[in-house]
């Protein structure tokens, strides 16, 4: 009885220690990470999973550290066993959605970062980034929607107006698209590139004057390319 409860607890202090190892080697791995050390890091990760080879944050953590140093193949790999591993991880879609994106694989992108929004529904970046997808897929009606409700969930902030706006514009709907620039005006006034951009979509419109009063402004700020329009549309 005595030497099956020795047995139990030296088993039970393995088990313990080979925990506590890899997560040591796992927290060591980040401090590389953080530090810019990347090989480093990577090769403290493998150690964490030589040790755990369940520990989904650490493949995780591994692929952004080889997708920081142009190991797209071995990212993606890694992403994709943090999601085999446990797929309620909304870093490991949103990782790998990034990459499927920069890889050509547009679809598969959509699919991850519609999983990342099913987990975080509350996730302004997710909508964003899927809606940029959209967009570069030509599908404006559906990026609008995504930007919209990315909107809704932090009103303030810029990339959503922007990357709206100009899908509205992609779409034909020029003022929408003018009411967003006004938006992003109030947001950032000495911003002269949104001045310019509102000045485009009121060219569309037919509103010259108008358009012309931005470029104006535009050019006041500092952005030169719209002293180019005025010369053409303005005299």
């Amino acid at each position: 009885m005595k030497s099956t409860f020795l047995f139990i607890l030296g088993l039970s202090y393995v088990i313990h220690t080979f925990s506590q190892s890899s997560r040591d080697y796992y927290e060591k791995a980040n401090t590389k990470k953080e530090s810019g050390d990347v090989k480093m890091a990577i090769e403290l990760y493998n150690k964490a999973i030589e040790l755990n080879p369940k520990f989904s944050e650490a493949y995780i953590n591994r692929g952004l550290a080889k997708e920081s140093s142009s190991d797209y193949s071995g990212a993606m790999q890694d992403f994709t066993k943090a999601i085999e591993l446990n797929p309620g991880l909304s870093l490991a879609y949103e990782s790998r959605g990034r990459l499927k994106f920069l890889n050509g694989d547009k679809r598969g992108a959509i699919q991850d970062y519609t999983k990342l929004i099913k987990l975080k529904p509350n996730s302004s970046y997710g909508y964003w980034f899927r809606g940029t997808v959209k967009q570069d897929l030509g599908d404006y009606p559906g990026a609008i929607q995504d930007y919209t409700r990315a909107i809704e969930i932090v009103p303030g902030d810029v990339d959503n107006y922007l990357y709206r706006a100009r899908a509205k514009e992609y779409s034909d709907d020029y003022q929408g698209a003018i009411e967003d620039y006004t938006l992003l005006i109030k947001l950032k006034p000495y911003e002269g590139e949104f001045y310019w951009s509102r000045g485009r979509a009121k060219l569309n419109l037919g509103l010259v004057k108008d358009a012309c009063i931005d470029w104006s402004k535009a050019g006041e700020l500092g952005y030169m390319q719209a002293y180019e329009a005025i010369k053409i549309n303005c005299n």
